[in-house]
């Protein structure tokens, strides 16, 4: 009496399993990198979108003031809120993708400004505002 134990061949073999790993492996290479750059992208712009907040701020605060001028100094990040608290930007300088430090707002007579912030994208691009607009205008890659 022989007793046949029934195998069941459903399933992968362990080459499919391979092929199915390197071809996962390709394509998530392709899509890793693409997704770092629109990430880096996408901080740029965020700093971007806060530096045009802080120059119609601006805009709004000599338009407001006596002699139509802007503020003649302004220090640090939390200066700029304490100037103009208005503006409803981000409590501090992270959230609103800046590196800590690197703004710096002058204004010798009040008449025109310059606010300059470096991004806290991977390549710490600086970006520019003055009452003529923002500088770069797009994203420099």
């Amino acid at each position: 009496m022989s007793t046949r134990i029934k195998r069941n061949n459903s399933g992968f073999t362990l080459t499919e399993l391979i092929i199915v790993m390197a071809i996962i492996g390709i394509l998530s290479s392709f899509v890793i990198p693409s997704y770092l750059g629109m990430k880096d992208k996408a901080t740029w712009g965020t700093t971007r979108a806060n530096l045009a907040v802080m120059r119609r701020a601006l805009s709004n605060y000599a338009a407001n003031s006596s002699g139509n001028r802007y503020p003649i100094s302004i220090t640090g990040w939390s200066g700029f809120i304490a100037v103009i608290p208005e503006a409803n930007l981000p409590a501090n300088s992270n959230e609103a993708k800046i590196s800590p430090g690197s703004f710096s707002y002058a204004s010798s007579d009040g008449l025109d400004f310059t606010v300059s912030v470096t991004s806290t994208n991977s390549n710490a691009d600086t970006i520019s505002a003055t009452s003529a607009g923002i500088f770069p205008a797009a994203y420099p890659r």
